[in-house]
């Protein structure tokens, strides 16, 4: 019975060192995972710098025939109550007309609609003397997102086959 009793606390010494160890990995697998999270979506916040920044201003050429002169990538700026903003991409055009481009990831409706803020909070903050031109960018936009926007005059800037195009 003693040896019985002895192989009883043996076996669960070894079921609470398991336990530890299967905890700590999966600790270090969560945060493993989180970090891989992490770095996914910072890199998902660089599709401005990537992709979007670098062929806006031939796919503005391409369907305005306008020359951009400048380029401003994440642009934050702060309102008269100290209050920041940021905007994606900010381009000003030969035509002196502004070219607003508010990029997301995921298009959904709201995205779209969030560009007609981010207009009026531009013309507010930079530009209240110039015509704004409203872009909604991302790589792959959806038909229904395309007439979406066109309905709401808000141009969609996107991918179309190997190159960046406004897609309306």
């Amino acid at each position: 019975m003693e040896k019985f009793k002895e192989e009883m606390l043996a076996f669960r010494k070894g079921i609470e060192e398991y336990k530890e160890r299967s905890e700590l990995e999966m600790k270090k697998f969560k945060e493993e995972l989180n970090r891989k999270w992490g770095e996914l979506a910072r890199k998902m916040g660089t599709i401005v710098e990537d992709i979007i920044a670098p062929g806006a201003p031939d796919a503005i050429y391409r369907k305005f025939g306008v020359e951009i002169l400048d380029l401003m990538v994440r642009r934050k700026v702060k309102d008269k109550n100290r209050n920041t903003e940021e905007f994606d991409l900010i381009m000003i055009g030969e035509d002196d007309k502004v070219y607003l481009v508010e990029v997301k990831s995921t298009p959904t409706v709201e995205a779209v609609l969030g560009v007609i803020n981010k207009v009026t909070r531009l013309k507010e903050i930079l530009y209240p003397d110039r015509e704004i031109v409203p872009i909604f960018g991302s790589l792959y936009v959806s038909d229904d997102i395309v007439n979406f926007a066109t309905k709401n005059s808000i141009y969609v800037l996107g991918m179309k086959g190997e190159y960046l195009e406004v897609l309306n």
